[in-house]
């Protein structure tokens, strides 16, 4: 039997009060070969005045916390956008039904990767407890068994989107022992998970445990390659909740992505670094033209930039480890977002002049006077002593920094003649102006 620590979020509650309610009004036989009426105008998501296959979609992939207008702009380009009443009630059906599940689970409940742990227990002889969610195709889940109780001998069962055939089942541990088993999705539907007793004598105290959808899957199990070469990039979805994850297997490895976007910005990122990984990104159009990148910040250093898309169309991808170590340690997580303002975080940007022309913490630059030439600028952040490149416009004398986290960072100058200039500062969310000087020697 559960309990759920997270209600489900009251959009998601009302689209599931109005699948649940007007199914029977229509009927629930298998065959559907009787006329239906008009189905309800709350039944239509996406406000077309029909309600159709694009709405059953709308439903499944909100209620899985996937984002549904994404996902609509492929589906209204194809052909199967308005397949017709009938097919809608019957995806509809599926999500509230599963009559083969259902033999042996007293009911489903839905889970969504957006939730928290779901509260389970064994409460008497051959309990068990039964989820629904939403699978993707190409997409890799992991379903969780943690925080057992010591009686807890859980035995989790995967099954197909005929609520009969088992895909996998997971059972190794014992009592008291935390169990996930990982799974591939192959095609886009409504999967089941079972979890029962190992002993189904076993029940009441002690046996309780939370269940958990998550993406978290170990790298072992996840599988990119091959994606060494711009023909080989793999689709990396836009605001998808689950990040690719990675490494770099062999001697100048490269992993290539690519992406739909439109105009605005987006944010490619790469997170949860290993030890030896230092990314190097890489953005380029369709025709492999180079069009931005982001600078290694150092091993273990999370890193990414921020692009404004000016032309629809498919963008690529490649990361790599700039340090040219392979193997181990080198994992780490690729998203691509769409980020709620230009400059989620902060940043630095400002001159550097000859200290001839430097006021009060201003350059005053006059044209060519004032620049120094051949000049480099590094930054080290000071609670971890990562240190990388800042981007420097040579014949305007300005450098800039953006993406900076929270924290108190130093920018060291160089250039042949001169001394080298320093300035430290703390950035917070906002970018900030530090002019540097710099004397001759």
């Amino acid at each position: 039997m559960s309990t759920t620590k997270k209600s489900v979020p009251l959009k998601i509650t009302i689209l599931l009060f109005s699948i649940l309610f007007f199914l029977p009004i229509f009927g629930l036989s298998e065959e559907l070969d009787f006329d239906l009426p008009d189905l309800p105008e709350r039944l239509d998501f996406n406000m077309d005045k029909a309600v159709d296959l694009t709405d059953a979609l709308i439903a499944l992939q909100v209620t899985s916390g996937m984002d549904a207008q994404v996902k609509l702009s492929y589906y209204a380009e194809t052909e199967d956008a308005n397949i017709g009443i009938k097919e809608a009630i019957s995806i509809l059906k599926i999500l509230a039904y599963n009559t083969a599940i259902q033999q042996t689970c007293k009911q489903v409940s839905l889970i969504t990767l957006m939730d928290e742990p779901q509260q389970h227990d064994f409460q008497e002889s051959g309990d068990m407890d039964c989820v629904m969610f939403y699978g993707e195709l190409d997409k890799y889940y992991a379903i969780k068994v943690e925080n057992t109780g010591t009686r807890c001998d859980a035995v989790i069962e995967l099954y197909d989107t005929d609520g009969k055939t088992v895909l996998n089942s997971v059972s190794e541990g014992g009592a008291g022992s935390d169990k996930a088993l990982f799974w591939k999705c192959e095609q886009d539907g409504i999967y089941f998970a079972k979890v029962k007793h190992a002993d189904p004598e076993t029940f009441g105290e002690n046996t309780e445990y939370e269940l958990v959808l998550d993406c978290n899957v170990p790298l072992s199990v996840q599988d990119y390659e091959e994606d060494d070469e711009f023909s080989q990039a793999n689709l990396i979805i836009v605001e998808d909740l689950c990040p690719q994850r990675h490494d770099f297997q062999d001697e100048n490895d490269a992993d290539w992505v690519k992406f739909d976007a439109e105009p605005g910005f987006y944010e490619i990122q790469a997170t949860q670094l290993e030890s030896r990984c230092n990314v190097m990104i890489e953005l380029y159009d369709s025709d492999e033209k180079k069009l931005d990148s982001a600078e290694p910040r150092g091993a273990g250093e999370d890193g990414g930039l921020i692009w404004k898309c000016e032309k629809e169309g498919v963008y690529y991808v490649k990361v790599t480890n700039d340090s040219g170590i392979f193997d181990q340690d080198t994992g780490y997580d690729l998203s691509v977002t769409l980020p709620t303002a230009p400059w989620p975080s902060g940043g630095m940007i400002g001159y550097v002049c000859d200290a001839s022309y430097y006021t009060n913490g201003i350059c005053n630059l006059f044209y060519s006077y004032g620049k120094v030439p051949g000049i480099t600028i590094s930054i080290r952040k000071e609670s971890t002593g990562a240190v990388w490149n800042a981007y420097y416009i040579d014949f305007l004398g300005i450098y800039y920094i953006p993406w900076l986290e929270k924290g108190v960072y130093t920018l060291a100058a160089n250039a042949p003649g001169y001394e080298e200039a320093s300035v430290t500062a703390e950035v917070g969310t906002l970018i900030i102006r530090k002019d540097m000087s710099m004397k001759r020697q």
